[in-house]
């Protein structure tokens, strides 16, 4: 009887020694980002961001969707954050932090027909014509609040030329048609895009725009984790790791890089 129940309390230990084995600590489980598919800059972040946490020991899970659904798979708690948006992003949507610093960037640059003669300097310029942009983008959204403040009421033209599409092939399909006029979009995205469907007559219309950071955003539940993780970011600046990482992500899209276009 006495062996019964030293085989009973053997049984006992091994199960909890697995037990404490296989626990993971909170901190430590997989964490699921969601991230704006069709987007390169998003697919760079997707590149890097499982290299950063990995100094923390950790994995994660990282899942492309549209623009409004990613930020609301944040709002409603579904994913812990987002893997990278601008930095007005921390303002609108309540209870994320903004990791800091920054990891990568993207520009918004106006793009037409080429041959068109359309020519955009500014803000104002856009005015004048019918844009496409996509639903859900913050940084393409910004340019379009700013044609808002310049709106000049004597003016023909008004907002409602400002038209939202689900994907970058159907800006550039509105642009070839005569749909639309201007598209918004960050350079880095169309150069892939364009060379991807093999078109040459769509160009810039001019300069960027706007030049904004991209951040990692976390939910506030793991603040805690957003000092970790934005300490690694700055150790990877610093060690030229993340450029190293930004290089090969290009690498696997355009099979070539300009280091200075992505200097920080």
């Amino acid at each position: 009887m006495e062996n019964v129940g030293c085989v009973l309390r053997l049984k006992i230990l091994l199960i909890l020694i697995l037990l404490f084995c296989s626990y993971r600590p909170c901190s430590a489980q997989d964490l699921k980002f969601s991230c704006i598919k069709g987007l390169v800059e998003q697919e760079i972040g997707t590149y890097i961001l499982p290299h950063v946490y990995k100094h923390l020991n950790m994995d994660i899970k990282i899942f492309p969707m549209p623009g409004k659904r990613a930020q609301r798979s944040v709002e409603t708690g579904l994913v812990d954050g987002e893997v990278m948006r601008i930095y007005s992003y921390g303002g609108e949507v309540p209870g994320v932090i903004r990791v800091e610093p920054a990891y990568f960037y993207l520009d918004t640059t106006p793009y037409a027909r080429k041959g068109s003669g359309i020519k955009i300097d500014s803000v104002d310029d856009l005015l004048k014509y019918k844009v496409v942009k996509i639903r859900g983008v913050k940084h393409t959204e910004k340019v379009t609040a700013m044609m808002d403040s310049v709106y000049n009421l004597d003016s023909v033209y008004n907002l409602d030329s400002v038209y939202n599409l689900d994907s970058p092939e159907q800006m550039v399909k509105y642009l070839e048609c005569g749909r639309a006029d201007v598209a918004l979009a960050n350079s880095l995205n169309w150069k892939y895009l364009l060379t991807k469907m093999d078109f040459d007559d769509i160009v810039p219309a001019g300069p960027p725009l706007q030049k904004l950071p991209l951040y990692h955003y976390l939910d506030k539940r793991h603040a805690r984790l957003a000092e970790k993780v934005g300490d690694v970011i700055k150790k990877m600046k610093e060690s030229g790791e993340l450029d190293k990482l930004i290089k090969e992500a290009e690498e696997k899209f355009f099979g070539s890089v300009d280091e200075s276009r992505f200097k920080h």
